[in-house]
C-alpha cells in the first residue's frame, strides 16, 4: 500500500512540475512585452533619430495633425517601416508615437499592417530598442 501511495504521489508530482514547466514561455514573453513596453514608452521622434538615424522620409501631415517617419525595414515580408507619431495634447510641441505600421513603398501612406504589440514594434524596428 504504501508503494502504490508513492507512486501516485510521484505522479502528482510529476504533473504539477510538466503544468508550471508548460506555463513558463508565457510568462517569458510577457517580461519581454513589459521591457520592450519599456523601451518605447515616451519614444519622440528625436528619440527615434537618434537611435535609428535620419528616416528615408519624415512628413507632417498639417490637416491631419500626424508625423509619419519612414526607415527601411529590418522585417523580410515588408520593405518600409512607417513610424505615426500623433500630437501630445498635454504639450503643444510634443508627439506621442501612435502606430508602428509595414509598408510597401515610400508612397504607402498607411501601411498594410499594424504592429500591435510593443514586442512587434521592436522585430520590425530593432534599433527602436536602442538607448543614446
Amino acid at each position: 500500500m504504501r508503494l502504490v501511495l508513492q507512486i501516485a504521489g510521484g505522479i502528482l508530482l510529476a504533473l504539477v512540475f510538466a503544468l508550471a514547466v508548460r506555463s513558463l514561455p508565457g510568462a517569458f514573453d510577457e517580461s519581454r512585452g513589459s521591457a520592450a513596453y519599456r523601451k518605447l514608452s515616451d519614444l519622440s521622434p528625436r528619440a527615434v533619430v537618434d537611435r535609428c538615424g535620419k528616416p528615408l522620409r519624415d512628413v507632417v501631415e498639417p490637416i491631419a495633425g500626424l508625423r509619419s517617419m519612414y526607415y527601411r525595414a529590418e522585417n523580410p515580408s515588408s520593405a518600409i517601416t512607417i513610424l505615426v507619431f500623433v500630437p501630445d495634447n498635454q504639450t503643444a510641441s510634443a508627439w506621442i508615437l501612435g502606430s508602428v505600421r509595414a509598408g510597401l513603398s515610400l508612397d504607402d501612406t498607411t501601411g498594410w499592417n499594424k504592429y500591435e504589440s510593443s514586442l512587434d514594434k521592436l522585430q520590425a524596428l530593432p534599433c527602436l530598442g536602442n538607448r543614446e
